[in-house]
């Protein structure tokens, strides 16, 4: 049911979305309906935009997984 997302780490501009798509994703794998949002300056991410058709959303951002080693310590809060 709720794999690893092959594209990378969904990212929103919207906390609101933020807070439902973690607690959905949470319940998801059996664990707390309480999911963890975290945040970040989007300047110090290297983003991606999504494309209809590619399992995303064209208001969807997400960082690759070949990109996670350029997201240093501390980005996130």
């Amino acid at each position: 049911m709720a794999g690893v997302d092959e594209k990378g780490f969904s990212v929103t501009r919207d906390r609101g979305v933020a807070e439902l798509w973690a607690s959905f994703r949470a319940a998801q794998r059996g664990g707390s309906a309480n999911g963890i949002v975290l945040e970040a300056s989007a300047g110090s991410l290297p983003l991606n935009q999504g494309q209809p058709g590619a399992w995303a959303d064209p208001d969807e951002y997400f960082i690759r997984p070949e990109d996670f080693p350029q997201v240093g310590p501390g980005v996130f809060f």
